[in-house]
């Protein structure tokens, strides 16, 4: 008898304690944070940072903890300059961020910036390449990687600070004494081939069309 009640005793103890830790986890998870630590791989961004952490210490450590995807995909779509983060809640609240690299900025209504991935993302620095775009764009938007071809041959032959994306999708590249029309829905290595032959055949064009198979406009 005696032995009985000492292991209901036991038990009682135990369920007790349980009882016990259970409300302490349940108050401590209910806490919001108050300091996050970020870790930039790339470049420091602190309007992102400003961000994130406005949006984390809104949340308790139990949406942290059981919220944490819808959470991290919320950060992303409220920040598109970032291309992706790791958030680790224990045991220090830490976020570490990667940044889309800008290659160029593009401009209609406004201004945004390029990454090398083609995803258009918050104008947060100033870069000189410019593409103005005759059709309209949106954040997280990716334009065509033929764009970014006809640029990087281009750069070989010519000097130039600024692009236009006309309304039919066509790229005009313009230099400091000349324009250079691309079709990049044709044979971009065609169209490369023809402007190394005119340039080094007639090196003073001012204006040269690409677009037409087999032919060269210029003057």
């Amino acid at each position: 008898m005696r032995y009985y009640y000492r292991k209901r005793i036991k038990k009682l103890v135990y369920v007790f304690l349980g009882i016990i830790v259970f409300i302490f986890l349940f108050k401590v998870l209910s806490l919001k944070p108050t300091n996050v630590i970020f870790e930039p791989e790339k470049e420091r961004i602190i309007s992102f940072e400003n961000s994130a952490k406005s949006l984390i210490t809104e949340r308790s450590y139990f949406e942290l903890i059981f919220l944490k995807k819808k959470i991290v995909s919320e950060i992303l779509e409220k920040n598109k300059e970032i291309r992706e983060i790791s958030l680790r809640i224990l045991p220090t609240l830490k976020i570490k961020y990667l940044n889309y690299e800008p290659i160029f900025k593009i401009c209609k209504n406004f201004c945004a910036l390029v990454s090398k991935e083609g995803t258009i993302f918050p104008l947060i620095k100033n870069i000189e390449l410019t593409v103005f775009s005759e059709i309209d764009f949106d954040y997280g938007q990716e334009i065509l990687p033929q764009y970014f071809k006809i640029k990087d041959e281009v750069e070989k032959i010519i000097r130039f600070n600024s692009m236009v994306i006309l309304e039919n999708g066509d790229l005009k590249i313009i230099g400091e004494d000349i324009t250079i029309l691309f079709d990049p829905n044709q044979d971009i290595d065609n169209q490369i081939k023809k402007l190394k032959i005119l340039r080094d055949k007639i090196p003073n064009t001012k204006y040269i069309d690409l677009r037409i198979k087999g032919k060269i406009f210029f003057y």
